[in-house]
């Protein structure tokens, strides 16, 4: 949220800062993606209307370190292209269906914009964090307790099944908080020995993070489904 950009009072300007983050998101860190929204906000850029017209390769030099740089402004520029068309007037829509029809818009960027611009309990963000975790974690059982989800729509969906609507939002980030820890220490392992020092330490910083409590409670209610409590 630097510079408040997620804060602003100007409403277009905090909605398209969003949807560019979480664009950016599916392949960079989230400083990465924040100091690149940054820079094409510095350039004008977070003005859809400026970024339809905009050159991809200045797009691409704004967004280094945002990850496949060249598909990602294509995205970018794609997205403030079709906002100009008159069933779209100049802005991000409102709909879920709508913002599917963007090139770049993918489901989990769709439901966390629905979720976090707009204030709806609308989905479950299921990135490859919660993807992964919940399996692992066996959050992912259907009620008949065989079938394990195989994708991110399956895998959200079974957690629809016990997660309520008013902790749909958390979920993504206290996930996304534990998984991006473990990955970044998984990034330092030189052989198998070290992996289980490396979750361990991961879990040693998670301990400090706002979101813990939250993830203990939901370990807590995953089990007591499964043990049919």
């Amino acid at each position: 949220n630097k510079l408040g950009l997620l804060d602003s009072e100007n409403r277009d300007l905090r909605d398209n800062a969003m949807m560019i983050c979480l664009i950016l998101s599916a392949t960079t860190t989230d400083k990465g993606c924040i100091e690149s929204t940054v820079r094409l906000h510095g350039a004008g850029y977070l003005s859809l209307k400026n970024l339809s017209r905009a050159n991809l390769s200045t797009i691409s030099q704004l967004i280094q370190g945002g990850g496949i740089n060249q598909v990602k402004a294509t995205f970018l520029r794609n997205m403030a292209i079709k906002c100009q068309h008159p069933d779209f007037g100049g802005k991000l829509p409102w709909s879920f269906d709508r913002l599917q029809a963007i090139k770049g818009v993918g489901r989990k960027t769709g439901v966390l914009f629905m979720n976090e611009a707009f204030g709806f309990d609308f989905g479950i963000g299921c990135d490859s964090h919660v993807f992964l975790l919940s399996k692992a974690w066996g959050f992912l059982l259907q009620s008949k307790g065989k079938k394990l989800a195989i994708d991110a729509e399956d895998a959200e969906n079974a957690l629809r099944e016990w997660i309520p609507r008013y902790d749909y939002k958390k979920t993504n980030k206290i996930f996304g908080s534990f998984g991006q820890l473990v990955s970044q220490d998984l990034k330092t392992v030189s052989g198998k020995a070290k992996l289980v020092n490396s979750v361990l330490r991961a879990m040693d910083d998670y301990i400090h993070k706002p979101y813990h409590i939250e993830m203990l409670w939901f370990l807590i209610k995953s089990a007591r489904k499964q043990c049919g409590v």
